[in-house]
């Protein structure tokens, strides 16, 4: 039997890669996640994509833990059990900073017991799945089930991006494609499993590695192979070559523990090892805002950049639009927030004209929103 996780990460307070951040980039922005007025934000994101996207599925064959701070205030810890009061199977999971999200530990207590391979998926509080992404993810693995590997990444590389700032030139905000590198993006990243034997989740893998972890290629065979992919001039792929062996050994060293710990896993070690279902599914939604931790995305050039006109531009992905329209302020583009946002970015440690020029880039996109 399949057992199917949905695993939400909000606003908690973390410290190491145990944490299940390690597919999240290093935060250009230091901000308390339980603070006030960030909280309020994050709850307007998640009412806005995730909420519904998960809510609309045509499979509700899943369950859902949403990861939260255990220390997350009365007021917004009840807010967030009302949201999700009338889906069953949904779980909020208190982050406690001695356990190890990227195993399974944390999910034995859940798993129902006939329960023979775990698919765990990644969608983050400001991302939204298409309807059928759960429905087509399940039938894919029934239907390839004798050409997978024991452990498998599954993931789709097609997606939008939804930039949430409102003005009078934009009133929905903008959208455009996914501009930065044809890698695998965490929304939606599925990792697939035997259960109990191997103990990983998906937040053990990085998600630019999903497609790559079982290569074996390194060194200058990785970085050709990487700049064909990715389409990196030699500076960036030199930088992310060693970041990207380092992921794909981490990752390669636990999936074979799990293996050679699993009595059967020798028999069944080959195997369709990734799965990409860009040609099954429609494109997920990517939210770029203020509050995000890699905020610079929203100041990063975009040629097919234009306003969101309605649902349409993001084909069948539920959005609640509504609550954006009637919530526009909580995105408006506020002098008060940039400066704020300035502040914090000329304080990052980095050298001075890179600095200058990504504020002057970034007051002039603010300008033109």
């Amino acid at each position: 039997m399949l057992w199917h996780a949905v695993i939400t990460r909000f606003s908690y307070r973390h410290t190491t890669s145990a944490a299940g951040l390690n597919g999240v980039l290093v935060s250009l922005l230091r901000r308390d996640p339980l603070e006030p007025k960030r909280l309020a934000l994050r709850y307007s994101l998640f009412e806005l994509t995730c909420l519904p996207s998960l809510l609309g599925q045509t499979s509700q064959d899943f369950d859902w833990f949403i990861v939260v701070d255990r220390d997350l205030p009365p007021t917004w810890r009840e807010r967030l059990q009302a949201l999700v009061a009338g889906r069953p199977r949904t779980h909020l999971y208190d982050y406690d900073p001695a356990q190890d999200l990227t195993q399974t530990d944390w999910l034995q207590a859940y798993a129902p017991a006939q329960t023979t391979r775990l698919l765990t998926t990644i969608l983050d509080d400001d991302d939204a799945l298409p309807a059928d992404f759960v429905e087509q993810m399940q039938r894919t693995v029934a239907e390839r089930e004798a050409e997978l590997a024991p452990i498998a990444t599954l993931a789709s590389r097609k997606s939008r991006q939804w930039e949430l700032v409102h003005s009078r030139r934009a009133p929905l905000g903008y959208r455009c494609a996914w501009h930065r590198g044809d890698w695998v993006l965490s929304t939606g990243l599925s990792l697939l499993c035997r259960w109990p034997q191997h103990r990983l989740t998906v937040l053990a893998i990085h998600h630019q590695v999903a497609d790559l972890w079982f290569l074996p290629e390194r060194g200058p065979a990785l970085m050709q192979l990487l700049q064909q992919r990715w389409s990196l001039n030699d500076a960036r792929a030199v930088e992310a070559t060693a970041f990207i062996a380092g992921r794909m050994d981490d990752f390669q060293q636990r999936a074979q523990a799990c293996i050679d710990a699993d009595a059967a896993g020798a028999a069944g070690e080959g195997g369709l090892r990734f799965v990409d279902l860009s040609d099954t599914v429609e494109a997920f939604v990517v939210s770029n805002h203020f509050g995000n931790d890699q905020v610079l995305r929203l100041f990063e050039p975009k040629p097919d950049r234009e306003p969101v006109s309605g649902p349409q531009d993001f084909p069948g992905v539920p959005i609640d639009f509504a609550r954006f329209r009637g919530n526009a302020r909580a995105f408006g583009k506020r002098p008060r927030v940039y400066r704020e946002l300035v502040r914090e970015l000329w304080s990052r440690p980095m050298p001075w004209w890179p600095r200058l020029r990504m504020v002057a880039w970034a007051s002039w996109r603010f300008a033109r929103a």
